[in-house]
């Protein structure tokens, strides 16, 4: 999951259309662009990108920047990190204006992580579902520090009230192609799913979407079962690095540019693909 920028691969550096390129925004995280998607999927579909030449890796700077972005406004974005339905391994999180299915759900108290945090989940959500109000956005930062230290992937989801973390398994499981023929990525836990004829769109049924949602998500990392702990240790390790940090430190830990111990974790294939659009149900 914490595979390093690859210079020579395609990024969206790369882009020579100018067209492409709608806005430049200077945010607290950095500087980024907004391009036009070539395959949308949702209403004014975009991607937001960073123009620094940066991995696929959720920081706190990113968190900050699609806060201001996102949270004065009636957009929302999402997150599919390397190896959950990435294609492109240089930092983008897709903007969208609509609130998505998953969204509309009501929210209620979730299982304890201890601490006595307790996020909220959406309710009748099938599988593993983390809900926090930006207002707890250190949390977040805190479980995908965790999830990166575990090489676990991830997608996430933003509305200008709540974050949405998605823990995925490791593995793809089997049972997930013989369902669903494309990678369960951002979108489809938003609530859309894409086909590609009409026969798979007849065959595709809610209770195989709930399915999905069960196998194709996983429980955050035990290292979080103390959450209270995760936030105050006074020390961590990034990479071959042991460097103190004290809670207000630790959303310093996700720094750019940084591939968490990056000569030990072998690089992920990208199971997906960004840009798909046919038929969805």
């Amino acid at each position: 999951m914490c595979t390093p920028f690859n210079p020579a691969g395609f990024h969206f550096g790369k882009i020579q259309n100018p067209g492409e390129r709608l806005l430049h925004l200077e945010l607290s995280g950095g500087s980024y662009d907004v391009l036009t998607n070539m395959f949308p999927l949702f209403p004014k579909h975009m991607l937001l990108v960073c123009n620094q030449l940066v991995p696929q890796q959720m920081t706190q700077a990113h968190l900050q920047s699609i806060g201001e972005l996102i949270r004065p406004s009636t957009f929302c974005a999402y997150f599919n990190s390397w190896a959950a339905s990435a294609s492109v391994n240089h930092f983008h999180c897709h903007v969208i204006d609509e609130l998505p299915p998953v969204a509309m759900l009501p929210l209620e108290p979730g299982t304890p992580l201890g601490s006595g945090v307790r996020p909220l989940r959406p309710v009748g959500f099938p599988g593993h579902c983390y809900v926090f109000e930006w207002s707890r956005v250190e949390l977040v930062s805190a479980a995908i520090w965790a999830m990166q230290q575990d090489n676990q992937p991830h997608n996430l989801l933003f509305t200008p009230h709540y974050i949405y973390v998605w823990p995925k398994p490791r593995e793809r499981p089997e049972r997930s192609f013989e369902l669903y023929a494309e990678t369960v990525g951002g979108p489809e836990l938003l609530g859309s799913f894409t086909v590609y004829g009409e026969d798979d769109f007849q065959q595709l049924q809610p209770e195989h979407a709930a399915e999905l949602f069960q196998i194709n998500t996983a429980p955050l990392p035990a290292r979080l079962r103390n959450f209270g702990r995760a936030l105050d240790d006074s020390y961590t390790s990034i990479g071959t690095v042991s460097q103190p940090y004290g809670r207000r430190g630790l959303l310093q830990q996700i720094r750019p540019s940084v591939s968490l111990d990056s000569a030990l974790i072998r690089p992920s294939l990208s199971l997906g693909s960004e840009g798909r659009g046919c038929l969805t149900r």
